[in-house]
């Protein structure tokens, strides 16, 4: 999966030592820590632009259908605010989904990814 976008930090990791963190959904997030498998159709990219960029999160199917519902137009973009036009868009939404989100160690997720068995 091309993690390419996605915000990341360093941090330590149990496993992989010093690596990059991204967010992810709550359930993801709990899968990886428990080391279970993840199947790629049921990852979900969601797209934030914000400010002139654009920033990709995985999020399970159910985390991205909660704020579906709340929204209408086109599946799962949202917009943060346009400071220069002093337009909000979806930037309470923004703040809710990414205060949700929680931090994982790339390398993990990549190996629960790409595994072939259930761990």
């Amino acid at each position: 999966m091309n993690l390419e976008k996605t915000p990341k930090k360093k941090a330590p990791c149990k496993t992989h030592k010093i690596q990059s963190f991204m967010p992810v959904s709550p359930i993801l997030a709990e899968k990886i820590k428990k080391e279970k498998r993840l199947n790629e159709c049921d990852l979900h990219k969601l797209k934030i632009y914000s400010e002139g960029q654009t920033f990709n999160y995985i999020v399970d199917s159910d985390f991205l259908n909660s704020f579906m519902n709340q929204k209408s137009s086109e599946g799962n973009v949202f917009y943060d605010r346009d400071k220069k036009n002093k337009l909000l868009n979806d930037r309470l939404l923004v703040q809710q989904i990414v205060s949700q989100m929680e931090w994982v160690c790339v390398e993990c997720f990549n190996d629960l990814v790409n595994s072939n068995e259930e761990v």
